[in-house]
């Protein structure tokens, strides 16, 4: 009930039916996941990320989970943290548009310039514009 709630945008409720099925089902990685990104929603960034930290340790395949943790942790400035989430998330799921450039934001916050060329996918190589000039 929380997921269709949520995702015709009555976040409100659907925070109501998440807790009550968190209260129900304490284990469930899911619930937890949709009451973070209800959270979020609301700009809640510590409510956001107490919820989602549940959600990677009840279900550690869920990249949706550590990006979310991640992004919220970015949001909160702690970068060098969100960066171990967002690989994670990168590692259960290596074509991950939102997670590779979150994961490159929290590499150049965190000042390791050399990760965020090394986290470009093959697609995002372009060749220069300017042919190079050789001297022979």
């Amino acid at each position: 009930l929380g997921e269709v709630l949520f995702e015709q945008m009555k976040v409100h409720e659907a925070v109501d039916a998440l807790q009550h099925a968190i209260h129900v089902d304490p284990d469930s990685g899911s619930a937890h996941r949709l009451l973070g990104e209800a959270f979020i929603h609301f700009l809640q960034w510590k409510p956001a990320y107490d919820e989602l930290v549940l959600a990677v340790d009840l279900n550690p395949d869920d990249s949706e989970a550590w990006y979310l943790c991640g992004s919220v942790l970015l949001q909160m400035n702690r970068c060098a943290e969100a960066k171990k989430y967002l690989e994670r998330s990168l590692h259960l799921q290596p074509v991950y548009p939102a997670a590779r450039a979150k994961y490159k934001s929290a590499c150049a916050a965190v000042g390791e310039i050399e990760q965020t060329f090394e986290a470009r996918t093959p697609n995002e190589v372009r060749q220069p514009s300017v042919p190079i000039l050789t001297i022979n």
